[in-house]
């Protein structure tokens, strides 16, 4: 079951993934990337480092990036 979750909520990530600031709530994200559980699931992943989030949806925006790890308030 966990593992179908993971497949569906990172169904859209082909290739980029954009996430705001070096912080600890994006970990979990660091963490699967380096287990591999994104190749287990046949998901090529890079995660990219953005200087705010307004340049991540703007990347989005513009088909740069695939999905935003983002936080809000």
């Amino acid at each position: 079951m966990r593992q179908i979750v993971i497949a569906l909520a990172f169904w859209i990530i082909t290739g980029r993934a954009a996430y705001p600031s070096a912080n600890v709530q994006f970990l979990p994200a660091f963490v699967a990337l380096e287990k591999g559980f994104y190749k287990r699931e046949d998901l090529d992943a890079e995660l990219i480092s953005v200087r705010k989030a307004v340049t991540a949806v703007q990347a989005l925006i513009g088909n740069q990036i695939d999905f935003i790890f983002s936080v809000g308030c």
